[in-house]
């Protein structure tokens, strides 16, 4: 739920990145796949995980990894890319309206209006690891 409500992805690219992370075998991705692990029953922590591990810098960083490691390919990954950045505000920091109802309408007005995401056939994921999309 975090990279769609907060980041503005749609259930299929959120689905992807999650695919990504899953077969990553680059530190800073598999390492940021493990907190968000860590994360899942814990929603109490769920505030500080946002803001100390989700600048929009640190999760653009991850998509850039993901990308020159092959794990999304380049029109996937600047599209999520893309999308993430109409969340950020000029400072480079979360847009304060993110979580707003206006914000997400807004966010589903431009999904509706964008031309669907191509999906490509992955590997199988790990067993166990396609369960967490939903914490995504």
């Amino acid at each position: 739920m975090l990279c769609c409500d907060w980041w503005g992805l749609d259930v299929r690219q959120a689905k992807r990145l999650w695919e990504a992370l899953a077969w990553s075998r680059w530190s800073r991705p598999k390492a940021w796949r493990f907190r968000v692990q860590c994360l899942d029953g814990f929603l109490s922590d769920a505030d500080h995980f946002v803001h100390a591990e989700c600048e929009p810098s640190k999760i653009m960083q991850i998509l850039e990894d993901l990308i020159h490691e092959k794990r999304l390919g380049r029109q996937d990954g600047r599209r999520m890319e893309d999308v993430i950045l109409r969340m950020v505000d000029r400072h480079g920091r979360w847009r304060d309206d993110v979580s707003s109802a206006e914000a997400r309408a807004q966010i589903q007005e431009e999904r509706s209006r964008s031309a669907p995401l191509q999906v490509h056939q992955s590997q199988e994921s790990h067993a166990g690891q396609n369960a967490n999309v939903r914490g995504l």
